[in-house]
């Protein structure tokens, strides 16, 4: 992901990772974010 400051890189990253919670019922996926 890409984004033009630290406040928008955050909140792309909160929206993937709660549309990955809702999409993962069955199992548990975790995020690992890499810079």
């Amino acid at each position: 992901c890409e984004a033009d400051s630290e406040e928008k890189l955050n909140t792309v990253k909160a929206i993937i990772s709660s549309h990955v919670d809702m999409f993962s019922r069955r199992e548990t996926l975790a995020l690992s974010w890499v810079r």
